[in-house]
């Protein structure tokens, strides 16, 4: 991986003049547009049909790399942009996965707590108020579809007719 960061670098930073080379010659022919100024040879890579082996060909590759490690380099260079605009795009969908996550797990949490909270007071409120005949655990346990505030209601009718 350190070979290939360097050699992008090293092709970030050789220039080729526009006429004299030869590489530049090579190019233009193989890419069918010509070259009218000065460019780095990563721009040169970056020309459609002009690949590493054109740079190999006139002695600025590195003989050093394997045939992987140029190929890796040839495709950091022509992708470049497209790597940088997929990347962004994910850290974008991982943000926003991570908010959402975050949402759910805090509604959650705020739904438990209130049912926690709710039980504690419905419980506390029929130790006092309960009706004679119906236990404590048969008013506040939780049944599928019925809420705690059911039984609230149902206990507030049922005093109000013994009043």
């Amino acid at each position: 991986m350190g070979e290939i960061y360097r050699q992008l670098q090293c092709l970030e930073l050789i220039f080729v003049v526009a006429v004299s080379d030869k590489i530049a010659e090579e190019v233009a022919e193989v890419s069918g547009q010509a070259i009218r100024e000065v460019v780095p040879l990563q721009t040169l890579l970056k020309r459609p049909h002009v690949h590493y082996s054109v740079l190999d060909g006139h002695g600025y590759g590195n003989p050093e790399l394997t045939d992987m490690e140029k190929e890796c380099v040839e495709i950091d260079i022509k992708y470049e942009g497209f790597i940088m605009r997929q990347q962004n795009q994910l850290e974008q969908v991982t943000q926003l996965l991570i908010c959402h996550f975050f949402k759910i797990i805090f509604m959650e949490l705020v739904k438990t707590f209130l049912k926690w909270h709710f039980s504690l007071l419905y419980r506390g409120f029929l130790t006092h108020h309960m009706p004679a005949g119906i236990s404590v655990q048969l008013m506040v346990v939780s049944v599928w579809g019925v809420l705690p505030l059911h039984y609230a209601v149902l206990l507030l009718k049922i005093l109000k007719v013994e009043s």
